[in-house]
């Protein structure tokens, strides 16, 4: 039986849980906590608590600008995010960790870990001397046979090298560091997120532990407001923390309800989206795909891997598409190569045989204001 067999229209009506979680209230995303403060000749919405210094008088931001000073050569152009995410002008943020002594210009000696091969080479070249060999070997044949502080390309160089004092600062507010650094983009998880949690506690636990309280607890929010927008969200940086620490039974699971989730239907206002408007992400098809593969399941393992996730994520839907051997269908076939064309042919089936008043007067769920061509 080919896919197109598996669909062929039928009287049956939509798959719609009696029993859910989820009302049919409008999906609203939160507001982000926002301000508006001028620095220089721009104007930016800030988050408030970018602005109130830390117990050792930085701002948040500038306890960035001191990790991105240790790994940047001074001259370097200055990230964008400095001013329009964090709120601080570089370079007056720069010249109070200078003047405050966590950082300090470099040496010689710590710049030349800077220079590419090429341009050790040249030295090694411009002094007659033996070029061959990996970095490591490049510059111990140099500090072995010249003057450092001699060497024009170093003295050319304007660099910075965190002091022990900045070292420790960096050590203590990690946390910031890291939450910069695997940034969700969405509000869930970054140095305002984090900085507001760890104020709430009173501590400082460990950053994986700060990136699991803080997203199951957007999770749950979002469970109790019955925003499924929310939750697909918590449920993708879930997938994708999961994924990293090598969690893959638990990531697979997670990627496969918001698979579920995707292929429902459901839309903000109660209406439901017709399938010309029902996108699978390629991220989550090919996440789904890889793990798959890496446990070797065959289809029917697969199947009973996909109905556990079908189980715990249909009950918080008031609405979907199809039944779960149907969704299974579409996944097998999606990460198999199946094309997005041909899926929603599929949907449109199934689209084909909703009754509208059914849905409005039994689930409250109302047909599509808008079905394009």
């Amino acid at each position: 039986m080919g896919i197109f067999d598996f669909f062929k229209p039928k009287k049956a009506t939509p798959i719609i849980k009696e029993n859910n979680h989820i009302n049919n209230e409008s999906i609203n995303l939160p507001e982000p906590e926002l301000t508006v403060r001028i620095n220089n000749d721009f104007a930016t919405e800030i988050n408030p608590i970018y602005t109130k210094k830390l117990p050792n008088n930085l701002l948040p931001g500038e306890i960035i600008m001191l990790y991105w000073a240790s790994n940047h050569i001074a001259d370097s152009d200055y990230p964008g995010y400095f001013k329009y995410e964090y709120g601080i002008d570089s370079k007056i943020s720069l010249n109070t960790l200078l003047n405050e002594k966590y950082i300090r210009d470099s040496n010689n000696l710590e710049k030349i870990y800077l220079l590419k091969n090429t341009q050790l080479k040249d030295i090694l070249r411009n002094n007659s001397l033996k070029v061959s060999g990996n970095k490591k070997e490049l510059i111990e044949r140099i500090t072995s046979n010249l003057e450092i502080n001699n060497i024009l390309e170093l003295n050319k160089i304007n660099s910075l090298s965190v002091t022990e004092k900045g070292q420790n600062t960096l050590q203590e507010y990690d946390y910031i560091i890291y939450a910069h650094k695997n940034d969700t983009k969405d509000g869930t998880f970054n140095p305002a997120s984090v900085l507001k949690f760890v104020n709430k506690i009173g501590y400082v636990p460990n950053n994986l532990d700060i990136f699991w309280s803080i997203v199951q607890n957007k999770e749950q929010t979002a469970l109790l407001k019955n925003d499924l927008i929310d939750l697909r969200s918590s449920w993708l940086r879930m997938a994708e923390q999961l994924y990293k620490e090598q969690r893959y039974d638990e990531a697979l699971s997670m990627y496969q309800n918001i698979f579920i989730i995707d292929l429902s239907g459901m839309d903000r206002d109660k209406y439901i989206n017709p399938p010309s408007l029902i996108f699978l992400a390629p991220h989550i098809v090919n996440r789904i795909s890889e793990l798959a593969d890496f446990f070797g399941f065959n289809k029917e393992k697969h199947y009973y891997s996909f109905l556990f996730s079908w189980q715990s994520t249909i009950s918080l839907l008031p609405f979907h598409y199809l039944d779960k051997d149907e969704c299974f269908k579409i996944m097998d076939f999606a990460i198999n190569g199946g094309s997005e064309e041909e899926i929603r042919k599929l949907l449109k089936i199934k689209f084909e045989e909703i009754d509208a008043d059914l849905l409005l007067k039994k689930y409250g769920v109302k047909y599509p204001r808008y079905i394009p061509d």
